[in-house]
């Protein structure tokens, strides 16, 4: 007599999380984020507090007592007052870069992705802005303008207590480089010599015939050569010597191809099955 084996129900489907591997392209040279401490990022939220604006409350009400009216006449959010002197977004703060009316910029480090804030701090760099970064400035720009935004730029000849701030805590950042003159050093290098060239006496030399062939007529000079003798001795070959030529890798640097994984941790819904 043979048992008849049941089948276990199971509750949870057991389901393999799949590895999928991107090929991302990356810059080899990283770019400095200066970010500030948290005391400095408070210096920075009591001077922002200062230009705050009165945000209308505005609640809205629900669909049932809406839906039959027309979509024209239905209650809408106030319009929020513009503050002067401000640049909300990242493309409005390029534009005014590249047009030299942006004096100082404040951007997200929490900037998802990372590749935006590169190019903001890439365009401060060009055009020489002082700029910052720090953690909570979409929170803030919501709590005291009510837009949240990332990256919050100061117009010229505005905020001037703020701007000198931001400058500040930037130089500390980045370290002033100290530049040398081209022009002087050009000078430098083409001074004229003044070298004394004295007269050789040049003996001519007579044009040398071979009498006999057990006899050489020239003789060249013996040098001790600093090559490196070849493992090869007693052989025929050619010995071709390479030349290697190093090159200067930072002049130029090639981009990086890195490998990510999605995250292997994710809490995945599993689909339970009743039991009857």
């Amino acid at each position: 007599m043979t048992a008849k084996t049941l089948k276990s129900n199971k509750l949870i489907s057991k389901t393999k999380l799949k590895r999928t591997i991107k090929n991302v392209v990356c810059r080899p040279d990283p770019i400095l984020w200066p970010k500030v401490s948290e005391v400095e990022r408070d210096v920075i939220d009591t001077l922002l507090q200062k230009y705050r604006i009165e945000i209308p409350e505005y609640k809205k009400t629900h669909w049932n007592e809406i839906k039959l009216i027309p979509k024209v006449n239905r209650p809408k959010q106030p319009p929020l007052p513009k503050v002067k002197g401000l640049l909300f977004g990242i493309s409005e703060c390029r534009n005014a870069m590249a047009n030299g009316t942006c004096s100082a910029l404040l951007l997200e480090i929490d900037i998802n992705p990372k590749l935006l804030g590169e190019s903001v701090i890439e365009a401060c760099n060009t055009f020489q802005v002082p700029h910052i970064c720090f953690k909570g400035l979409r929170d803030i720009c919501k709590n005291y303008f009510g837009i949240p935004t990332s990256s919050l730029g100061i117009v010229k000849n505005n905020f001037e207590d703020l701007q000198n701030v931001i400058t500040v805590y930037h130089k500390q950042k980045y370290p002033e480089k100290t530049q040398t003159n081209v022009v002087e050093v050009i000078e430098e290098t083409h001074k004229p010599s003044e070298v004394l060239i004295e007269a050789m006496n040049v003996q001519p030399y007579p044009y040398l015939y071979r009498k006999n062939k057990n006899t050489r007529i020239f003789t060249p000079a013996k040098e001790k050569s600093n090559q490196k003798r070849n493992k090869f001795e007693g052989q025929n070959y050619i010995n071709v010597p390479i030349a290697s030529t190093k090159s200067d890798r930072k002049l130029y640097m090639n981009m990086i191809l890195k490998k990510m994984q999605n995250n292997p941790d994710r809490q995945k819904q599993l689909n339970k099955r009743k039991i009857k």
